[in-house]
Parts: C-alpha cells; sequence; structure tokens
C-alpha cells in the first residue's frame, strides 16, 4: 500500500516535523541522519559472489552533508556515540499548522546499533527486491528508516523492446533465423489451459509462435 494515502501522512504534511538531527564536530552543521550519507564497498571472498561482511563492516562510514567539509565517521561505537550526543530535534518544516507537532528519527541516529547491521538488511532487502518481492524493502523503509512507503518509488522497471515481427509471420511453422529448438508450455488454470508456443536460438533469443486457450 502507497502511505502516502494515509491519514497518518496527511497529518504528518501538518506538522513541524521535528527530526532528530546531529551537529558535524568539524564544521558545526546541523543536519539529519540520511541513508544516502552512509556508503559502504561490498567486498566479495576470494572469487566467489559471497559477500564478506567483516571486510565490507571496514568500509562503512557516515559523511557529513556538507560539500565543503567532508567529514567522515567510521561505524565505530565511539563515532556513533559521539554523533548521538550532539542530537537534538529541529523543525524542518516552518509552515505548519498551528498545534501541530511531530517528531522523526531512524534506526540510524541510535549509537548502540551497528550501522553494518542495517547495511545488511538492506543488501538482503534489494536481493529480494532484484526477484520482485518487495517485502523486506518495505519493511525497511517503514520500520529502519521510518520513512513512508511508496511502492512505486522502488519498483524494478523493465523495458520491453518489440521483436519487429507478427504472429501471422510463423502462423504456418516456418522456422526463426537461426532457431535452436521450440517449446510448449501449458499453464493449468482451475477451468481452463492456456498454451504458449515458443521458438529458442542458441544464444538465448526468444521468440512467441502461438499462445491461447485450449
Amino acid at each position: 500500500d502507497d502511505d502516502t494515502l494515509t491519514d497518518l501522512y496527511r497529518e504528518w504534511k501538518r506538522t513541524d516535523q521535528r527530526t532528530f538531527c546531529f551537529e558535524c564536530p568539524d564544521c558545526g552543521t546541523v543536519q539529519p541522519w540520511k541513508w544516502d550519507q552512509l556508503s559502504y564497498d561490498l567486498q566479495k571472498i576470494g572469487d566467489t559472489e559471497e559477500i564478506d561482511w567483516n571486510s565490507t563492516a571496514k568500509t562503512v562510514r557516515l559523511k557529513c552533508s556538507n560539500s565543503e567539509c567532508g567529514s567522515v565517521w567510521e561505524d565505530k561505537i565511539t563515532d556513533r556515540r559521539k554523533l548521538a550526543d550532539s542530537g537534538r530535534y529541529v523543525v524542518q518544516n516552518e509552515n505548519a499548522e498551528e498545534g501541530y507537532v511531530g517528531f522523526h528519527a531512524n534506526a540510524l541516529c541510535y549509537w548502540r546499533i551497528p550501522w553494518l547491521k542495517l547495511v545488511k538488511q538492506f543488501v538482503t532487502a534489494n536481493e529480494a527486491k532484484m526477484k520482485g518481492d518487495l517485502t523486506l524493502l518495505q519493511v525497511f523503509i517503514q520500520q529502519r528508516l521510518c520513512e513512508f512507503w511508496t511502492p512505486q518509488k522502488y519498483e524494478v522497471e523493465h523495458e520491453l523492446t518489440p521483436g519487429g515481427y507478427t504472429l501471422a509471420d510463423v502462423r504456418n511453422g516456418e522456422l526463426i533465423d537461426h532457431e535452436a529448438a521450440r517449446c510448449m508450455t501449458v499453464d493449468v488454470q482451475q477451468n481452463s489451459l492456456w498454451y504458449l508456443v515458443t521458438a529458442w536460438t542458441a544464444e538465448g533469443r526468444m521468440q512467441v509462435l502461438e499462445c491461447g486457450e485450449i
């Protein structure tokens, strides 16, 4: 569901949206903890695709939002607590309706939670996203970053390119260029059967030849 359509979202927009922020110890910039300020470099184990989390942990860092400062803090309890100790709520919406006060803080500002733990959850959520499952990413956005969930913002877009042919071109069983195999699959529904006939090349290109209900 889209959180921006809920009563909670509409009520939040009416508040002064006080957000928990920290003060950069080097330049004095007061800023909220934002996920896009956190960086990390995924390290792999040898020649495998398995992530080496011990090595990755050493790369996790948070950068000051002031581009002229560039200070970076490592994922160490001393650095996390130093930032948290300077924390305070700062009004983000100066045009709030009178009497409406709101507070926001995410998991990054809680110094007891290693940033690596959040990175692991984010990476796992994105792996599921690439398989078409947004559930873990929704949990991360809502429960870790404490932000409103808008599914359209995170859906994977796939661009379909027309093949430049019609079913009529192969209606009589003509072979496609470089055809290596021909397959028929059947989808069993409750009250019917749907079939799909495809031709494949050795390079993996597929062309639909016929489809319909049996």
